[in-house]
This record gives C-alpha cells, structure tokens and sequence, in this order.
C-alpha cells in the first residue's frame, strides 16, 4: 500500500511540473532571418519594408501615402521570401510545394496580403 502511494504521489509530481514546463510562455523561440524573424511561439512572421517617396512628388501631400504603400508591399515581398524558405523536412522547403501546386503559393499569397501593419515609421 505504502509503495502504490509512494508511486501515485511521484506520479502526480512529476505530471504536474511537466506540465508546467510546456505552457512557460516567459521565452519565445524566435528565429532572426537576414530581412525580417520568424517568432515560433506566436507563429508570426515580421518583416521591415522601406518606402521612399518620389522625388517628383516632394512636398505633395500624397508623398507619404506614396512611401507607406510601397513600404508595406516591400514588406509583404520580404514576408513572402521568408515563408517561401521555411523547412518543411530536411530537403524541402515551403517554395518547392508552392512551385509544383498553384493553389497553395494562391493561399500563401493571400495570408501574407492579409498581413496586419504593425507599425509605421515616418
């Protein structure tokens, strides 16, 4: 009797800071690439683009909406660079699906345009 409980007790012990250890959300694993980082735990992509507005356009109100959208297109490219290079076993990689069937670089595509901005710079 004294060994069952001695085992239901480590048993519990042990379940409970594994559990513990699985849902610590104090570190985030996040992967730096050359153009932007993958966060692991969130499963977010983040990317920087840069917009520079026409120089015909300087001192034109519309200059900045000008540099913002093509800040965020350049973003959403670099977006779409990385996705296209994550792993997916040791020889393929995201891109090599995306290639050979339509429909998924299609749903890629559309996921990255639906990007959210999380930041502007001026």
């Amino acid at each position: 009797m004294r060994k069952q409980l001695s085992f239901v007790l480590t048993l519990v012990f042990l379940l409970t800071f594994s559990v513990f250890g699985y849902t610590d959300n104090s570190r985030e694993i996040i992967e730096l690439k050359e153009k932007g980082s993958i966060n692991w735990s969130r499963g977010v992509v983040q990317a920087k683009g840069i917009g520079i507005p026409p120089t015909k356009m300087s001192g034109n109100s519309n200059a900045r909406a000008v540099a913002l959208t093509d800040a965020k297109l350049n973003a959403f490219r670099i977006i779409l660079e990385i996705i296209k290079e994550l792993r997916i076993n040791g020889t393929t990689v995201v891109g090599d699906y995306a290639i050979q069937d339509p429909a998924i670089m299609y749903r890629i595509e559309n996921m990255v345009k639906n990007a959210k901005v999380v930041k502007k710079n001026t």
